[in-house]
């Protein structure tokens, strides 16, 4: 008759200070086997932490980059709008304007909008908008570039000679 599921089992007896010990060579092998899944699973997750802080890191720097462009762009919008009124005042030197956009519809110059525009407001002789006072022959400009949530403002105070067409610049800002 066979004997089935019967296996060969090693018993290990020492001599010690302390008296006999009893190995059991199949607790050997389980005890290396936890010990190796710890320092595994220990691993693991110093690596997957390390992953996340360095993805986290990239977003974070990639997100920053965007909103100075965001930046850089509204105030280029700003600065273009600033010298789009200086040649309309150059053209007439009565011009003024409670508001003018760039591109000329203005639905497109909403906070959050995802495209550039630019919000042109002239004053003379007097200051209703302009953080400034100005007095009989000056302009005030107030210039709004705008693009997704990032709006950058310029105020520019002219003086404009109505004679000779000369202007001077008395006062750049950005506000």
């Amino acid at each position: 008759m066979k004997h089935q599921g019967l296996k060969h089992i090693t018993y290990n007896l020492k001599l010690s200070d302390s008296g006999f010990t009893f190995q059991d060579s199949r607790f050997r092998i389980h005890e290396r086997g936890a010990a190796l899944l710890a320092t595994t699973l220990a691993v693991i997750i110093i690596l997957l932490a390390m992953g996340l802080s360095m993805t986290s890191s990239g977003l974070f720097e990639g997100l920053m980059s965007q909103a100075q462009s965001d930046s850089r762009e509204a105030f280029a919008a700003a600065q273009s709008g600033v010298k789009d009124a200086y040649l309309r005042i150059a053209r007439n030197k009565g011009f003024s304007s409670a508001g003018y956009y760039i591109p000329s519809d203005p639905s497109n110059c909403t906070l959050n909008s995802s495209s550039l525009c630019t919000k042109v407001i002239v004053e003379k002789d007097t200051a209703a908008s302009c953080s400034q006072s100005i007095s009989a022959g000056q302009d005030c400009l107030i210039v709004a570039g705008t693009l997704k949530n990032t709006t950058r403002t310029i105020e520019v105070i002219l003086n404009v000679n109505t004679t000779n067409g000369k202007i001077s610049e008395v006062l750049w800002k950005e506000i």
